[in-house]
């Protein structure tokens, strides 16, 4: 009976010696931790990425395509879909016989489904791989297989769920990148063209790019397929374009953020290990390595054979060159690579150059200039790729990203127009995005043209100052439309951008207690950790609106706002939520100061205190609000 537990023993005594372990359900990745998130939102996060794995592995190259294939795996996993994770891993395992990590995720599902004598079957095949079975010709090229395991597990950790900070986000990439650096020890048999492709995938970890879909990013990639929603998928026809992300300007990986996947220029660059720096206010010298090391990875990426990524690297290169001057001094790496002198132009003229007539990759350059900023140059390279295929249901990716320019630089004026930094926003921008989106939604309709098109109707029907007017029912009615299609599917109905939006333009149409109902659940779909709160800023005018309109009573406001108040402070950041409290007490002072009163007459000074010390600022600020509080109150 003895002989089973020392069997154990050496088993255990094996895999402690080992310098790695295969596998994915192992590694240190927020995705294998207990989650923080509600079901309901851990698996929307998971279908999100998941679809933006999808269409990566369309474009992948044939030696990157089982890294993605493991991920979509272990995606299926932690989604309860234990058939379709089996199916991923044995494809691997089909088309690689000797992948460690195929026949140890393999077991790992065996394992959860019951199948002991296949599991079994499983570990006995991967422990000869390795050699820890006595059988060493069946290990040969060890150090090979060695290096592909370590390369797929660290290609994984640029694509982790449910990191809700920083400093997580960045030891998830680091742990990535260390990853890479072991397999790079075992690569001396690995051909140069695979390893330049993990050297890619090494830059776009330490690249900084937050990109934020939402309402500002861009639509999928490249690759005949259309952004039609079927069935569940983002985009139908078997096309999948993942995550989202929509408010401007933020990084599409923060928590609350969920359009983002294809629809950034790299799905990795919203992962970014220098932006994280940056983001925690790191010094030159923690940045200083990384951004020297990720020139020099980029500049052997420069010499790959393949045009799809030595398009991207020149870009990335450019963006590089243009950071350089967030350092104190030029990097040294800039000289060390020969870039001295090199203008990020050239660069970025260098890339288009290589694509002027390979569609998926324009698609990715227009929408990396479009999230740089370089949007002259976004819309040309848009123009480039409709010149080689002007169809919108195989080349949706170019119309969608163009509407998604014009999008932007409406929302752009608007906003300054609010400030009083500029006059009123040219609405051809409008009239320019919806003729492309139309083009797409005819032939190929889908969750995100929804949502597109459905923001740019909202925006056609309320005023170009304030966004209070409605100046075109039609227009507002036709935005719910679309609104409401966008929601039919699973996904729609997850996702907090939606109800954000549907609960504006309910709020223009004078329907205050619907749009309030809209607002809240946008609040509870919002992650905790979410850097944007305007659906409950939104939530609270909306509650003002009633009770001033006498549809609500002062008690039952006050309860509102109790309850609302509490929940947004579990979910979002102070400072963010003081942000839009403040927003609201600027707008709406009178009504503010009124429901203080009233609140206080009810005998609920504490809920007023705690209102208004949220909204407080520090500094002289803070004390002209406590001055008059005290006055008004």
């Amino acid at each position: 009976m003895a002989e089973p537990e020392v069997a154990a023993e050496d088993l255990d005594a094996l895999i402690d010696d080992l310098d790695y372990l295969p596998g994915h359900f192992h590694l240190e990745m927020q995705l294998n931790f207990e989650p923080r998130s509600p079901v309901s939102l851990r698996a929307r996060d998971l279908k999100l990425q998941r679809e933006g794995l999808r269409q990566e592995l369309e474009l992948a190259s044939a030696p990157q395509r089982p890294a993605v294939r493991h991920l979509l795996g272990a995606f299926a996993f932690y989604l309860e879909e234990l058939e379709e994770a089996r199916e991923r891993f044995l494809e691997v395992a089909r088309e690689d016989p000797g992948n460690l990590n195929a026949w140890a995720n393999l077991a790992h599902v065996y394992g959860r489904l019951g199948q002991e004598e296949e599991e079994e079957a499983c570990a006995g095949q991967l422990a000869s791989l390795m050699g820890l079975a006595g059988d060493r010709g069946a290990a040969e090229d060890p150090q090979l297989r060695a290096a592909r395991c370590l390369a797929e597990q660290g290609y994984a950790h640029g694509f982790d769920v449910g990191c809700a900070s920083p400093e997580e986000r960045a030891r998830v990439l680091e742990a990535g990148i260390a990853l890479y650096d072991k397999a790079l020890s075992y690569a001396q048999q690995i051909p140069m063209e695979e390893k330049r492709g993990w050297y890619f995938t090494m830059a776009t970890l330490f690249i900084r790019s937050g990109w934020g879909w939402g309402w500002d990013g861009g639509e999928g990639r490249g690759g005949k397929v259309g952004p039609g929603t079927q069935g569940g998928n983002l985009h139908g026809k078997g096309a999948p374009s993942s995550p989202p992300c929509h408010y401007p300007g933020e990084d599409s990986r923060q928590p609350g953020n969920h359009w983002e996947g294809p629809d950034q220029p790299h799905p990795l660059l919203g992962h970014r290990l220098d932006g994280i720096f940056l983001e925690l206010g790191s010094k030159e010298q923690k940045r200083l390595p990384a951004f020297n090391r990720t020139l020099a990875l980029l500049q052997q990426v420069l010499k790959s054979s393949d045009p799809h990524p030595r398009a991207l690297a020149w870009c990335y290169l450019g963006m590089l060159l243009e950071r350089k001057d967030t350092f104190s001094t030029t990097p040294m790496g800039v000289h060390d690579c020969g870039f001295s002198g090199t203008d990020p132009l050239d660069c970025f003229g260098k890339a288009i150059e290589i694509a002027k007539d390979q569609l998926p990759i324009l698609n990715r350059l227009a929408k990396i200039f479009h999230f740089l900023g370089k949007q002259d140059m976004a819309i040309g390279t848009c123009n480039m790729a409709l010149d080689v295929l002007r169809d919108p249901e195989l080349n949706w990716q170019a119309y969608c990203t163009r509407a998604k320019i014009h999008i932007r630089a409406y929302l752009h004026d608007l906003e300054r127009g609010k400030l009083g930094l500029g006059g009123m926003p040219d609405r051809n921008h409008l009239a320019c995005a919806k003729a492309d989106l139309e083009e797409v939604v005819k032939v190929c309709p889908g969750l995100k043209t929804y949502l597109d098109i459905g923001q740019v109707y909202y925006y056609m029907g309320v005023d170009a100052v304030q966004e209070l007017l409605a100046v075109d029912e039609a227009a507002l009615n036709q935005a719910l439309v679309f609104l409401a299609k966008a929601g039919e599917s699973e996904l729609g109905a997850t996702l907090p951008e939606l109800q954000l939006l549907r609960g504006k333009c309910l709020r223009i149409k004078g329907e205050e207690a619907n749009a309030a109902a809209c607002f809240k659940r946008a609040v509870e779909l919002d992650d905790a950790g979410c850097s944007h709160a305007e659906g409950f800023g939104c939530l609270l005018e909306a509650l003002l609106a009633q009770w001033s309109q006498a549809q609500l009573s002062d008690g039952e406001v006050g309860r509102e706002v109790d309850v609302w108040l509490r929940r947004a402070q579990d979910k979002y950041p102070a400072a963010r939520l003081r942000q839009e409290l403040q927003r609201v007490w600027r707008a709406h002072t009178d009504e503010v100061l009124g429901l203080a009163r009233a609140l206080v007459a009810q005998g609920r000074p504490a809920l007023v205190r705690l209102l208004f010390e949220t909204m407080e600022r520090k500094g002289e600020g803070a004390r002209s609000l406590r001055d008059r509080r005290a006055f008004s109150v």
